[in-house]
């Protein structure tokens, strides 16, 4: 039992196509389809947005997209501050790791998590990670 609120009919409906084979996921997996096909796929499934598909991708160990959201923005603007649009600033600063953008981003945000000093941080209470 899952508490997914008003997600619990799309995540029931993509249950299904799996459970039902309309929808493959080893298709989405196969190294012969560009991740960009990919997400236009899960973004055509109800109740998947960008940064749900780009998430999904994610997990599926394509990491060609940011899965941008109202903490990784806010994350990111803490780490580098600037003016401008948040997008493009992104999309310039990890380009140069290609296919693997999103993943050196994700890196990049959760730093603080993975040093000893973050974790040590948060043991004691003082800096939290998301929980979503």
């Amino acid at each position: 039992a899952i508490r997914s609120g008003y997600r619990t009919g799309a995540l029931l409906a993509f249950a299904r196509g799996v459970a039902s084979g309309k929808i493959d996921l080893a298709e989405w997996e196969s190294p012969r389809r560009e991740s960009g096909e990919i997400r236009e796929r899960i973004l055509a499934q109800r109740g998947f947005g960008p940064y749900a598909a780009e998430g999904l991708l994610r997990l599926i160990g394509r990491h060609d997209f940011f899965a941008i959201d109202s903490w990784t923005r806010t994350k990111y603007r803490e780490l580098h501050p600037g003016r401008g649009s948040l997008e493009p600033s992104i999309a310039r600063r990890y380009a140069r790791y290609g296919e693997f953008r999103g993943l050196a981003f994700w890196l990049d945000l959760t730093r603080d998590w993975h040093s000893a000093v973050g974790r040590a941080a948060r043991s004691a209470g003082t800096a939290a990670a998301p929980t979503a």
